[in-house]
């Protein structure tokens, strides 16, 4: 990995390049610095994941065809399990002009081609005009807080991998992060609209009932409640938490949690472990319990008893102050945000 920034301001935006054709990449490097961007240059995909370790880039220039690590998988990592980088411009270097490839590109969350012999006005072009839409996109999201959710808030549930959905009291849908946007993009058994709704008419009777109760419950009902969901791919279930929160104004509002056990779920282990004093064992079986595993299968992950698993479900429950599994996995879903500084003005 190289990393050439010594000419620009340290404010310029940083540009990550992944092309395993060194003279091209020299060439990329120096087109970048000319027009005031900084650079980080790595010849594989392997060296890009570790790059991004250690920077945050404001966008990504990645070359397709590579030995080892294709661009294709380094985009899955980026946009399956780096939460950080959701809005980050990701535009690829290919010297196929092939629909089908720019197609699965798209469906696998590219934002962009760029077809080589690169012209690299058109790539300065196309790199001005992604960091725009960024930069809108944020303003938006600051907009937003005038309609009641303060853009920090917006900012903190984007940065999560799994989807945080909250409703009103008549059941509709106040604000979906990234992640639950995305996963209503996959069209896989939920949807997301002025309302969050199962594909499967007999589940989605099951979701309006869970929510509705949960509006309509009083103290000192339970505050959550959860249930899997089926997926046409036959991939596994989904799993919904809703927990019931209290606004500025007083009106109920569910924060619906959608876990999608095939994804990290971006929850750093070190937040988690500090705020409730847990042992390395009890975070691993936290987590694993947050992405809707059963005991026998967090036994299996962990190499550990299905009677060891019980008895560090025991101290999460003493620790948190829950004594239902769905009370804690709402309570360890809602963590990065309850840490923070972010405010919901509901």
């Amino acid at each position: 990995m190289t990393e050439r920034k010594d000419q620009e301001p340290t404010d310029a935006p940083l540009i990550l390049c992944v092309e395993d054709e060194a003279e091209l990449l020299n060439d990329l490097e120096e087109e970048l610095e000319e027009a005031g961007y900084r650079t980080i240059s790595t010849l594989d995909g392997v060296s890009a994941l570790a790059a991004l370790d250690e920077a945050t880039p404001d966008l990504i220039l990645c070359d397709i065809s590579m030995p080892g690590l294709t661009g294709y998988d380094v985009l899955r990592a980026v946009r399956g399990g780096r939460p950080e980088l959701a809005d980050t411009p990701f535009v690829f270097l290919t010297a196929l002009a092939d629909r089908g490839e720019i197609v699965e590109g798209k469906k696998a969350g590219a934002d962009d081609y760029l077809v080589k012999p690169i012209d690299f006005d058109l790539m300065l072009a196309t790199i001005e005009a992604r960091l725009r839409e960024v930069e809108r996109m944020r303003e938006n999201r600051t907009a937003k807080g005038a309609d009641g959710l303060h853009s920090a808030f917006v900012q903190a549930f984007d940065l999560l991998g799994f989807g945080t959905v909250l409703i009103g009291e008549r059941c509709e849908v106040i604000f979906a992060n990234r992640a639950a946007r995305h996963i209503a993009e996959q069209k896989d058994g939920i949807r997301i609209d002025r309302r969050i709704q199962a594909e499967d008419g007999l589940d989605d009777r099951k979701v309006g009932e869970m929510l509705g109760d949960l509006q309509k419950a009083a103290a000192p009902a339970p505050s959550t409640a959860s249930l899997s969901l089926p997926r046409p791919s036959g991939k596994h279930d989904y799993l919904l938490v809703a927990s019931k929160v209290a606004s500025a104004q007083g009106a109920p509002v569910t924060a619906l949690f959608i876990i999608d056990p095939d994804q990290p779920l971006g929850i750093p282990h070190a937040i988690l472990s500090e705020l409730f004093k847990l042992t390395p064992t009890e975070t691993e079986v936290a987590l694993a319990l947050a992405k809707g595993m059963r005991t026998s299968e967090i036994a299996a992950e962990l190499a550990i008893a299905p009677t060891t698993v019980s008895f560090h479900l025991k101290n999460l429950f003493e620790k948190t102050g829950t004594n239902r599994q769905a009370d804690l996995i709402a309570l360890i879903l809602s963590c990065p945000i309850s840490t923070g500084r972010a405010e919901l003005l509901l």
